[in-house]
């Protein structure tokens, strides 16, 4: 792992998931360190075609975020190492 690496880790989940309650998202967002919570209203464990666009969308998102903040930290990283 690289040093000063940070994991970051997406949960998105439904309000109306039938099998895991949007209540343990919640819990799990309290002791999970570096998470970010999605909630998609009214969807549920499977999500339909409906909801489908909005869960790729904030993954996509995320994706992107960690991709931006990796970039930043390896030029950080090599700048930082030059002499001056």
């Amino acid at each position: 792992m690289r040093r000063g690496f940070i994991l970051t880790r997406i949960a998105v989940h439904g309000t109306a998931d039938e099998i895991v309650p949007v209540e343990d998202a919640y819990e799990f967002a309290k002791i999970i360190p570096n998470h970010k919570l999605h909630i998609i209203k009214k969807a549920g464990h499977r999500y339909t075609n409906k909801h489908r666009a909005e869960f790729a969308s904030v993954v996509l998102e995320f994706i992107k975020s960690c991709l931006q903040q990796d970039k930043a930290a390896s030029s950080q990283t090599i700048f930082s190492s030059l002499p001056y």
